[in-house]
């Protein structure tokens, strides 16, 4: 069995005079490694510096090695790729993160992303994408191709549309005489003069804002007011 961590060197070295980009694989497939190791020591831009088998053992190479680019598999060793790629973000933030993974779930790509990554690519790709993305990586280019972007766009309108949701449900939760007091509010009014409007007590007023504030999860008037125009909660007049 090959051990989680293990140093790979190898390949013709790099160009004279410029430093080699180099790489950690993070993977416990031990043939796709054996193939990766040898496209990356076939470049002589590129240098394998070390690979790992599950998620702990990677981001011990990472901190052992500071590698240019990690290529990382979403589910490692039984373990979360994801919270390697969190843990290399936090200790080694110069390393960039591809997650190069059998995965097309379009929540694995966002997640990806909202932990640090800078690239998300499937297994199935051709190998010189494969190494192309590690060099784009290393210039600070996100690497995503086209079908799993489109996967990403999917994705963020689902969560768009899910948010939008949640923001009427809220809204609903609103009563006849909060309604009210949020239209004065948009129109600039203030507690006391909502008060003699509506023939209530200023306290009366201040409960309704705070209960306004409370069920559409804003933390100030002019939010409040910003929020029911964006959302059309009350007509203008």
């Amino acid at each position: 069995m090959r051990p989680q961590a293990e140093e790979r060197r190898g390949g013709s070295g790099p160009v004279a005079n410029q430093r080699a980009t180099t790489v950690v694989v993070g993977d416990d497939h031990e043939l796709y490694c054996r193939g990766l190791e040898v496209l990356l020591n076939n470049e002589d831009d590129v240098e394998l510096v070390a690979e790992a088998s599950s998620a702990a053992a990677v981001v011990a190479v990472v901190l052992a090695h500071r590698p240019d680019v990690v290529l990382l598999e979403m589910s490692i060793g039984g373990q979360s790729g994801i919270d390697a790629c969190t843990a290399i973000k936090m200790s080694s933030p110069q390393t960039k993160v591809i997650f190069l993974t059998a995965s097309e779930r379009s929540e694995d790509l966002v997640k990806a992303l909202m932990v640090g990554a800078c690239g998300y690519l499937h297994k199935s790709l051709p190998a010189e994408q494969i190494v192309d993305a590690v060099r784009l990586a290393h210039r600070g280019e996100v690497v995503i191709p086209p079908p799993m972007a489109r996967h990403l766009v999917a994705e963020y309108s689902r969560l768009a549309s899910r948010a939008t949701d949640a923001v009427a449900q809220r809204a609903r939760t609103l009563s006849e005489r909060e309604i009210e007091v949020l239209t004065w509010i948009t129109q600039g009014k203030a507690n006391r003069e909502i008060a003699v409007s509506m023939a209530v007590s200023e306290n009366t007023v201040k409960n309704h804002v705070r209960n306004i504030m409370v069920k559409l999860q804003v933390s100030s008037r002019t939010e409040a007011a910003l929020h029911a125009v964006r959302e059309n909660l009350v007509v203008s007049t």
